[in-house]
């Protein structure tokens, strides 16, 4: 997807070709102590919802951006929540659909406004993406405060992205390298709830670390 420091975003020919190219099924990636925090707030998220509102109409909605093959849109679902997942790449959806049958995905561009107006969500995900929207970061969280502000509802988002080592990094360095610098570009948009970085190395990278941050919207 990023190569010698620019951005190919082949994403259709990355699916077709690859059985698990993120490793979403893997249970022993850097990526699964975020997701299981994920997925503790996110329930945290819909017991206060619930209690604040208890209106069964309006259940508390998740939107996982850029959901690949569905994984964790499906391990949502399957704690009880609602989440829907969408990804720019029609194969990823389709197999998204075929290897979970009881979640709901669909094909959308990342700051697809429409989807968002339809699905209502109070939390969105962004797990591992950013890197591949980084030129609609800024537009798509403007949005996302007009969206609070007509929808007169409290609106959460968790992030999720590894970071690289000075010298490593070559894609992206211009927006952020590390957690302090990712926290102070999104603060204009949210108020932090929790944040934090992981050191669990890729085999590839024994600098990375897991950053991620709980926010809302302003």
């Amino acid at each position: 997807m990023i190569k010698d420091g620019k951005f190919v975003g082949d994403f259709d020919h990355l699916y077709e070709n690859f059985d698990d190219p993120w490793k979403q099924s893997d249970k022993n990636i850097i990526d699964q102590s975020r997701r299981a925090l994920c997925i503790h707030h996110a329930k945290k998220l819909a017991k206060e919802y619930r209690e604040k509102y208890n209106d069964i109409s309006k259940p508390f909605t998740a939107l996982e951006l850029g959901c690949g093959f569905g994984y964790l849109t499906a391990e949502l679902n399957e704690e009880g929540l609602n989440c829907v997942g969408i990804d720019i790449s029609h194969v990823a959806i389709q197999q998204a659909s075929r290897l979970h049958p009881n979640s709901k995905f669909c094909v959308a561009e990342f700051g697809d406004y429409k989807v968002i107006n339809e699905v209502q969500p109070n939390l969105f995900i962004f797990a591992e993406i950013t890197w591949y929207v980084l030129p609609k970061l800024k537009e798509f969280f403007e949005e996302l405060m007009r969206y609070k502000s007509l929808t007169n509802k409290q609106v959460f988002v968790f992030h999720s992205l590894v970071t690289y080592p000075v010298g490593i990094q070559k894609y992206g360095t211009d927006y952020f390298t590390n957690l302090e610098e990712i926290l102070s570009y999104f603060e204009p948009w949210v108020v932090y709830k929790e944040f934090g970085e992981i050191f669990a190395p890729l085999p590839w990278d024994p600098e990375s670390r897991g950053t991620y941050f709980l926010a809302e919207v302003k």
